[in-house]
């Protein structure tokens, strides 16, 4: 529904389906789809890199797509997963306010290094204060993470997770 709601006007876009295509591809396990779906459009200027929805949906999707299961057997593309690394490890640099909220809402205790560091501190901040994000950002990023919150729950992405965080903060 999303993906036909979306071709009635893409330009334009009245209905905003690009702030929940991403989690309906998730959830309909459309990993790939996702992702062509991102790297055609971003490579046409529609700058969805600037969403915080598809910042994390893409990596998710790579995350998925990298990881086959073949005849029983687990196969991961390593280059797809470097990917997924990458694109997790860009999505936490560009919006910092959504990993201790999605952390909360999945009822996970962060690590005392992740939930004590001044990057993801900083970016929880009220927007009046010496917050990293301007409202517009924060709600956002608080709408994703209200829809999205489950899909995290995966015990698969958990650590995938946990090891983005802990490169990101060696790299700021």
């Amino acid at each position: 529904l999303c993906k036909l709601m979306l071709s009635l006007d893409p330009v334009g876009d009245p209905l905003g389906v690009t702030l929940m295509i991403d989690f309906y591809a998730l959830r309909a396990n459309q990993h790939a789809w996702l992702v062509r779906f991102y790297s055609e459009w971003e490579s046409a200027g529609r700058n969805l890199s600037q969403l915080p929805n598809f910042a994390y949906a893409v990596a998710v999707g790579y995350f998925y797509t990298a990881r086959q299961t073949v005849d029983g057997k687990d196969i991961v593309d390593e280059t797809l997963a470097e990917s997924s690394n990458e694109a997790l490890q860009k999505a936490l640099i560009m919006f910092p306010g959504v990993l201790l909220p999605l952390l909360d809402k999945c009822s996970i205790e962060p690590d005392k290094k992740a939930a004590g560091h001044k990057f993801f501190l900083d970016a929880q901040a009220p927007p009046d204060s010496s917050s990293t994000q301007s409202r517009g950002l924060a709600m956002l990023c608080a709408l994703y993470v209200g829809r999205s919150f489950h899909i995290w729950k995966d015990p698969d992405l958990l650590p995938w997770l946990e090891e983005n965080v802990t490169k990101v903060i060696e790299r700021v």
